[in-house]
Parts: structure tokens; sequence; C-alpha cells
């Protein structure tokens, strides 16, 4: 397995790489719309009218740029200079602290269409949903509230917030997203800046390009989609997800750090660190009308801290087609405290892995180490895990169907747990039952915490803030 992933990833390194004709520097701080961008000492301020296809774009490190970024095709995006990743960042941020209404009764409101409020990402056009937030970021004390509640009386705790009660593509259009109403004991201004995400993708729709040493923060969509042919290493992805899902049939949040749906292939994401996504880290998923096989998505040696799940998979077809995974695979990884993710946790959904399958299929998820979350969530359990080491404690499970009435949860409860679990999983995987509070699961703990090596991302927001 191990010298096929590195001819693999030999192979991918040579086709990801292009050989571009031009490369471009770009600094939000020391940059101008006058300059060239060919030379690191005349850089561009952003990346509008840098062309899309075979070219190098090199961010400053330790810059903020605001806004997701798409469509490239055969480009390297990767960074120049020293210090902090550059951050691709989706965030609205609060500079007017006054603009908070008082509802009465411990409701707060703000309106989010208000641009002159905000600065970074402030939408340049009006858009409906560019203001659907799937949460709120409080960046002086690096917290997320997560809670958005369906209906103004469902608020229950200091800090869920209100959106809209609705999620169909038309009473969205003729109620469009806008005003966030906060449950607060004290005026929300007394937390200074606050952030809120746009509803948009991170990077999306790329093809044939090189990702490697960016951040990716703050979208209330996804980090990564639409991924084909791409190569991404060293890069961080952080607060993604909560948005309400339009046009679905309930009312639905979503948003996972790196999705790839059926059609997109040949990408390696290799040695990322992924964080508090809405949903999973890094997923392969489609239904539908799905017309052919995921194949070459390899996700290898990334950590994962506080996601809801780490990994999520299914390919669940309406046309009869048998769908299978060709040479996919979850390896190599590090996963940290999954559902722990400052949304509204806990759900029964908050596992290491979930699976949708609607019958189990082959997809390779080893040589994995998962500490302090449930485990397998799932009905088509999965063929070809082997050699993960699984750390959980007792009170957690080892596998559940949370969607069922009649869950078969197996708690890891003994080494008899641990038995059942094998045989309706068919893993031989290392499973640790750990006590909770207990010398060995403190001193495991760190060690793994250490290896995922986790810290938030620098927004800089001195630099915007007047």
């Amino acid at each position: 397995m191990i010298v096929k992933l590195r001819i693999v990833l030999f192979f991918l390194l040579f086709v990801c790489y292009p050989i571009s004709a031009q490369t471009f520097y770009v600094s939000s701080s020391e940059g101008s719309d006058e300059n060239d961008g060919l030379t690191d000492q005349n850089p561009k301020r952003d990346l509008s009218g840098i062309p899309k296809e075979n070219v190098t774009i090199l961010l400053k490190c330790g810059d903020v740029f605001w806004g997701g970024i798409s469509g490239y095709k055969n480009c390297t995006l990767s960074s120049y200079g020293k210090g902090e990743r550059p951050v691709i960042c989706g965030f609205k941020v609060l500079v007017n602290t006054s603009a908070w209404n008082d509802e009465g009764y411990g409701l707060w409101s703000i309106d989010l269409c208000r641009s002159e409020d905000f600065r970074g990402n402030v939408e340049k056009k009006f858009d409906t949903t560019f203001n659907n937030i799937g949460f709120i970021y409080d960046p002086s004390n690096d917290r997320l509230f997560g809670r958005n509640v369906d209906a103004l009386e469902s608020m229950r705790d200091e800090m869920d917030f209100f959106t809209t009660s609705y999620y169909s593509k038309e009473d969205i259009e003729a109620h469009p997203f806008g005003i966030v109403t906060v449950k607060s004991a004290r005026n929300p201004s007394e937390l200074g800046n606050l952030c809120f995400p746009a509803a948009q993708y991170g990077v999306d729709r790329m093809t044939n390009c090189t990702i490697k040493g960016i951040a990716i923060v703050g979208f209330s969509l996804f980090g990564m989609v639409h991924l084909t042919g791409c190569y991404v290493e060293d890069c961080q992805i952080d607060m993604i997800g909560g948005a309400v899902q339009i046009g679905h049939n309930t009312r639905t949040r979503y948003g996972n750090g790196i999705e790839l749906w059926y059609q997109y292939c040949d990408n390696t994401i290799i040695n990322n660190l992924i964080s508090r996504t809405y949903d999973c880290a890094l997923t392969i998923q489609a239904s539908g009308d799905i017309k052919s096989n995921p194949r070459n998505n390899h996700f290898v040696n990334n950590r994962i801290y506080k996601c809801r799940q780490a990994f999520e998979h299914f390919m669940n077809s309406s046309n009869g087609a048998l769908i299978q995974y060709e040479n996919c695979e979850f390896s190599g990884n590090t996963c940290y405290l999954m559902g722990d993710n400052e949304f509204d946790c806990p759900e029964g959904r908050d596992c290491n892995i979930l699976s949708y399958e609607n019958k189990a299929k082959p997809i390779t998820i080893s040589n994995n180490v998962f500490f302090g979350g449930n485990h397998l969530d799932g009905t088509g359990l999965d063929e070809g895990m082997e050699n993960n080491t699984v750390f959980l404690y007792v009170d957690q499970y080892l596998h559940t169907i949370h969607w069922h009435s009649n869950k078969n949860t197996i708690l890891s409860q003994s080494e008899d747990s641990v038995e059942r679990y094998r045989i309706v999983a068919k893993d031989a995987s290392r499973i640790v039952i750990l006590t909770r509070g207990s010398v060995r699961a403190n001193w495991i703990e760190r060690r793994i915490r250490r290896k995922v090596s986790w810290k938030p991302v620098n927004l800089h927001l001195e630099s915007i803030i007047l």
C-alpha cells in the first residue's frame, strides 16, 4: 500500500505542478491595483485581473484576502515571504459595534445588509443568500457560537441565534437573509468585533491545480469543493459550515471541510489541518443519478481537530447502478475529538466515520488514529477498514445508526462489546477503551493533541478595524 501511494503521489506531483507562463505576487497589505504583480516588490492587491489558467499565484504570508476563490485551471496557488499562512477569509467583520438593536426580552438584532457597519468580505451586489450565516465568531476569545435555531421561540441558551424559518428557493427569494437575532443577557456590542461567515465556498471549481500553504477560514458553506486533479498540501481549513441548505425538503444545515462529489476525481489531499466544521472534515459522496465511479481520491496524513465527523462517504444511486470506489482512501490521518465542533452539539451523528451507504462497498480506511470520539455511524458498513487505532471512552459508541428507531448501538463498555463490533463491522482495527480522567487517558490525549498541533488562524483584524 505504501509503495502504491508513493507512486500515486509522484505522479500527481508531476501533473499538478503546471509549467506556468507567469508568476504573480499578491499582497493585500502592500499591493496595488496599479502594479503588474510580476515581482514580490511590485505585488497586486488582490486576484482580480490575474489570468485563471496556466499561472502561479503567490499570496504574501501573513496577509488576509477577503472572499472565496473559484474557477482556476492548471494553476499553482501558494505563498511567498516568511510568517503565517496567507488567509482566504469569508468573514464579514462588524466594525460598528453599536449596530445592535435591543428587541426586548433578552433579544438583540443586527442587519447584515448594512454594509457600512462591516469590513472584510462585504458583498459587492445584492444576493438573497449571501448572509445565510452558519455561526457567529468572537475573535477576541476564539469562541464560535453555532446554535442556529429554527424559530425565535426556540432560543434557549446564551448566544443562540435565529436567521430564518424558510429554506425553499421561492421563500428565500421573497425573504432574503439579512437580519440576525441573538439571545443575550447583555448587549452583544460588549463582545466587540464579531465575525459573520458568508454563504460561499472558500476554494471552488479548481482543475489540475496545486494548492499549498494557505488557510481557508470563515465560510458557512464548504472549505474546498469541486476539485478535479488537484494536489492540496499544508493548508489549514477552520470554521466552516452551518448554513441552511436552500432547496432541501426539510430545514437542514450543512457544511464540510473538503467535499468531493462522485465526478470529482484524481485528487490528493495530504498533510493538511482541518478543524471546527459543522459536518465532516473530509468526504466522498453522492446520491441520485450517479453516472460514474469516484476514483483516485486520496485523503492522506491529514490532521483533523474537533469536527463533527472526520470522514464521511456514501454513493447511493437512484438509477440502479452499482457505484464503487476506485482507488479511494482515507489513510494515515490523525483525528482528535470528533463531535466537539463548537456548533450545536451533541448530536447522534457526532463520530469518527459516518456512512450513509445503502450497502457495504470497499473503501480503504486504514492506518488512521482516532481519539475521543464516537466511532462508526452507518448501515452499509465499511469494507476495507484495517490497521486503525481507536481510542474512545467507555460511555461512547463503537457503532450506531442514528437515523433508525432501532439504532443497534454498541457501546464501548467491555471487550465483549468490542468483539460484537468486530463481527458487525468486519473491522480488525486496534480498539482501546479509556476511562475519562485516568492517567492513561490523559497521557494519550496529550500525545495526540501535540501531534495534531492545532492553533487558531490569525485573522489580523487590526488591518481593517478603524
